[in-house]
């Protein structure tokens, strides 16, 4: 169940949640994060080490440029801003 910050602290203080044990709690959540990302940074790694030994002998892969585009832009031009629809709707015609 998730507790809100106003809502009385879960420790039984009779605080507010958000000025008693908030902050000891969002740190060990951030710590457990922290772990997370360094594991997983380090499976990458792991990874790709094991890409580059099974690539010897083989073709580099070239780097990306940063300059080159991740993605295409669809025909969207940079030097001119978004113009919203080009699409024309007629007039209402008629009464009613």
């Amino acid at each position: 169940m998730d507790i809100g910050r106003n809502d009385p602290c879960h420790c039984g203080s009779g605080k507010k949640y958000k000025k008693c044990c908030a902050a000891k709690d969002e740190a060990k959540e951030r710590e457990s994060l922290d772990k997370k990302w360094a594991e997983a940074a380090e499976k990458k790694k792991r990874e790709d080490q094991q890409t580059a030994e099974g690539r010897e002998g083989k073709a580099p892969i070239a780097p990306r440029s940063p300059e080159a585009p991740r993605f295409s832009t669809g025909g969207l031009r940079k030097d001119r801003p978004f113009s919203g629809s080009q699409v024309r709707i007629p007039p209402k015609v008629g009464g009613g």
